[in-house]
């Protein structure tokens, strides 16, 4: 609070001016709002209207950076146990937020597809003010349950922020989708009649009800002529033989 005093014969334009002292402290804090107010008590000023009140906003620095990231960078599910809960947490020493923080959270394909072995989620996720370092956001990603046998798959969980002054430190994670035991067994569809070998290494090419592989086992002692090769396929078992 300061008495401002124009003296008589001060030309129009003139200026009274006060410094506001901005403190400069430690706190991880939003941007701040406070008033500057100008009044008299001389009914001989007027005071324009509109111009009696000024606005002075603090703004976030680089002393303000708030930290978030997923809880966790891999989740491990088999199909039937359904859904994934994927958290995000503020990171810190102590205290609380001040302000707002938005990030997205999304899945990418991987080996898993949306639609086929997960749902896809884009979730916009809020720490309100006042959450406490360690408070979790979280999103349940639904996991397709089909009565296709398959093969271990995953896709990935990512975290995203436009705020400059938020820092993600993980933003990716991987969810594996194990295969259960309440798979069908696999069907094979075609075994490639004409293996590869190498010294004592076999590969054939195998299409099965859910995706094609290249399957490679080991022949020992040599010759490699008249015997088998066994390809094991598990959780559920498939063995192909190969007569070489």
């Amino acid at each position: 609070s300061k008495e401002l005093t124009f003296s008589s014969g001060a030309p129009i334009g003139d200026l009274q001016c006060v410094d506001i002292t901005i403190l400069n402290d430690t706190d991880v804090e939003c941007d701040d709002v406070f008033n500057v107010t100008l009044t008299t008590t001389d009914s001989s000023v007027d005071i324009v209207e509109g111009y009696g009140v000024a606005t002075v906003t603090i703004e976030r620095d680089a002393a303000d950076v708030v930290t978030i990231g997923l809880a966790q960078s891999a989740y491990h599910t088999p199909e039937i146990d359904g859904p994934v809960e994927v958290c995000a947490e503020v990171f810190g020493q102590e205290g609380s937020l001040e302000c707002n923080v938005t990030a997205m959270l999304f899945t990418a394909d991987g080996s898993a597809t949306a639609g086929d072995d997960y749902v896809a989620v884009s979730q916009a996720l809020t720490f309100a003010s006042g959450s406490s370092i360690g408070s979790l956001q979280c999103v349940n990603i639904s996991i397709i349950n089909d009565t296709l046998a398959e093969l271990s798959d995953d896709f990935s969980v990512n975290l995203a922020t436009s705020d400059p002054l938020v820092v993600v430190s993980t933003d990716r994670a991987t969810v594996s989708i194990a295969m259960d035991s309440v798979d069908i067994p696999l069907q094979v569809f075609f075994v490639n009649d004409s293996p590869i070998i190498d010294g004592n290494q076999v590969t054939v090419y195998v299409e099965t009800n859910k995706k094609a592989l290249l399957v490679t086992c080991s022949l020992s002692p040599s010759p490699l002529s008249q015997q088998d090769c066994r390809f094991s396929l598990s959780l559920p078992p498939l063995s192909l033989c190969l007569s070489l």
